[in-house]
């Protein structure tokens, strides 16, 4: 038997041409994680995924960093919802002898 269309061929995830360029990164995440893009210009940018509009298969994506020119996305990393992460205020404070004690 043969397979079906959509099994030997794939499924287009993104129409690629000059006004938006090319995918950088695809990742599977949740509404929980945070998402972060690191530029070769050394900009950090960490945003929630819940705060990212959703958009169809078959649209032109969602800007999630403006670029200056010249820069390049290097990396994209998806930090998943830590039940135990650390807030500000639970940071530890300094020992008397100027070292941070963290456990």
């Amino acid at each position: 038997p043969r397979a079906p269309r959509l099994v030997r061929r794939g499924v287009i995830t993104l129409k690629a041409h000059e006004k938006i360029g090319v995918l950088v990164g695809l990742l599977d995440v949740s509404d929980e994680d945070d998402l972060i893009i690191i530029t070769t210009h050394g900009i950090v940018n960490r945003q929630h995924v819940s705060d990212i509009r959703l958009a169809g298969r078959n649209t032109s994506g969602v800007r999630l960093i403006r670029l200056m020119a010249g820069d390049q996305i290097s990396a994209i990393a998806r930090v998943p919802k830590s039940d135990d992460e650390v807030e500000d205020n639970d940071l530890p404070l300094e020992d008397p002898d100027g070292q941070i004690q963290l456990f």
